[in-house]
C-alpha cells in the first residue's frame, strides 16, 4: 500500500506539470475493480484534493469525480460483468468524458477528445499491471499459516 500511495504521489505531479491528462483516474478504476477495500475511498478523495489542489481547480472537484468512480466500479464488481476485464475500458472513458464535461462546464478547461482517448488506451495496460501486483506481491488476509501443535 506505501508503494501505492508513493506511486500515486509521483503521478499526481507530473499529471500538475508534464502528463495533460488524468492517469490518477485510470489507476484508482483499475485498483478499485480489481480489490474491493474501504481504503480505495480514501485513496480518491485524498488524491483528488491533491490533483486539485496542484492543477488549480476547485477544492473537492476532481475528490468527488474520482470518489464516483471508485464507488462505479465496487458496484460493477459485484455484478456478473466482472468477469470480463474489457468492462474497464468503457468505465474508464464514461467517467474520463463526464470529467472533461464537467471541466468544460465550469470553464475551467476546454474540451479536448485526445485527454480522454489516451488514458483509456492506457487503461488496459494500467489494469493488468495493478492485477500482476496485487496478485503476486501483496499477501492475501484471508491466508493463514497454520504452526505445529
Amino acid at each position: 500500500m506505501n508503494l501505492l500511495i508513493a506511486f500515486l504521489f509521483f503521478i499526481t505531479f507530473l499529471e500538475g506539470t508534464i502528463i495533460s491528462f488524468d492517469l490518477v483516474l485510470v489507476i484508482l478504476i483499475s485498483r478499485s475493480f480489481i480489490v474491493h477495500e474501504k481504503s480505495n475511498y480514501y485513496l480518491a478523495f485524498f488524491f483528488g484534493l491533491l490533483a486539485s489542489l496542484l492543477l488549480g481547480y476547485p477544492s473537492g472537484l476532481l475528490s468527488l469525480v474520482y470518489l464516483g468512480a471508485v464507488q462505479t466500479s465496487h458496484i460493477i464488481k459485484t455484478t456478473n460483468l466482472a468477469v470480463y476485464w474489457i468492462v474497464i475500458l468503457p468505465l474508464t472513458f464514461f467517467w474520463l468524458f463526464l470529467e472533461q464535461i464537467i471541466l468544460n462546464f465550469l470553464n475551467i478547461a476546454n474540451f479536448n477528445l485526445m485527454f480522454i482517448i489516451i488514458p483509456t488506451i492506457l487503461a488496459l495496460p494500467v489494469y493488468f499491471l495493478i492485477r500482476f501486483w496485487e496478485e503476486r506481491f501483496i499477501v492475501s488476509k484471508e491466508i493463514k499459516l497454520r504452526m505445529g501443535k
